[in-house]
């Protein structure tokens, strides 16, 4: 049986319909949110007390937990978190992964309330580096409002991250967000790992690669929503250089577009009918095998 053939055939028919909505409107939310590890967590992260565990962390340092939770995560949830988990609810590929949305809307929940702790001590840190810069203020500028423009102003003048560390001492602890990593972290092992095996055992031998590329679609459409919502916020900017997701605000937005996900999600999951495909070591072959989803056949 050819691709073409199997694609629109009625398993194949079936796992297009069951997993696109899946990986192409639920999954792109939560990339959206968990690749911007990589873009405003550094920047909340700059405006941190980054003085942790003995040392002092470079922003871009941070973010380097989350491969390193990844090796650890993974076999504590194999063998820990799963068998003790399927004891209470059986913990099915489709209910990973949705409680693996909710953690990841935690995460972010507390990233907006570290942001509000930032934004609540940035006026007193802001006046303190506008007084050290002194003279070397170009004249004419004047004092910003923002703890992210006043750390631009001061690497302007060449201020380093040795020089600028004093004055964040009594900016939130980057220990916070070493914890909101962990819970991040946790929401991937759950979301990501887990959609990697669902991609391949609920599509037929020779969709497997073609369901993957879809996932992988999905990835890339988070990274999109994100873009579009920037669009957005630069559009809706005012003279004071302000737009309605500002600070805390912004971190809330996500966390909750990924509860209201959530909800549609588990609606869509008492729909799903799908089926378990293992593609045989030998001959290639479908052989049977324990439907692992809820509400699957196993062929």
């Amino acid at each position: 049986e050819s691709f073409m053939e199997e694609t629109f055939s009625e398993d194949g028919k079936r796992a297009i319909f069951n997993l696109i909505p899946l990986f192409m409107i639920f999954v792109p939310v939560f990339w959206a949110i968990f690749d911007q590890t990589g873009s405003s967590w550094v920047l909340q992260t700059e405006q941190m007390n980054r003085d942790f565990l003995g040392k002092t962390w470079l922003p871009s340092q941070v973010q380097a937990v989350n491969p390193i939770l990844i090796l650890i995560g993974i076999p504590i949830f194999t063998y820990v978190v799963y068998p003790l988990g399927d004891k209470i609810w059986k913990l099915t590929p489709l209910r990973k992964i949705g409680i693996g949305f909710v953690i990841t809307a935690g995460a972010f929940a507390l990233s907006a309330i570290i942001e509000s702790w930032i934004v609540g001590r940035s006026e007193a840190v802001i006046a303190q580096m506008w007084a050290g810069l002194g003279d070397a203020i170009p004249a004419g500028t004047a004092m910003p409002t923002k703890l992210s423009e006043m750390l631009s102003i001061a690497k302007e003048q060449g201020w380093t991250q040795t020089e600028i560390a004093p004055y964040l001492v009594d900016m939130p602890s980057i220990g916070w967000q070493f914890l909101a990593y962990i819970i991040m972290t946790a929401g991937e092992i759950l979301v990501s790992i887990v959609c990697l095996e669902f991609a391949y055992t609920q599509s037929p031998k020779k969709m497997k690669s073609f369901i993957m590329g879809v996932y992988m679609l999905g990835i890339s459409l988070g990274n999109f929503y994100v873009a579009g919502v920037n669009m957005i916020m630069e559009a809706t900017k005012d003279e004071a250089g302000n737009t309605p997701l500002d600070g805390p605000t912004y971190y809330w937005f996500f966390s909750g577009l990924m509860i209201a996900t959530t909800i549609v999600y588990i609606i869509y999951t008492q729909f799903y009918k799908g089926r378990t495909y293992i593609q045989g070591e030998e001959e290639a072959e479908i052989i049977e095998a324990e439907a692992e989803a809820e509400g699957t056949e196993a062929r």
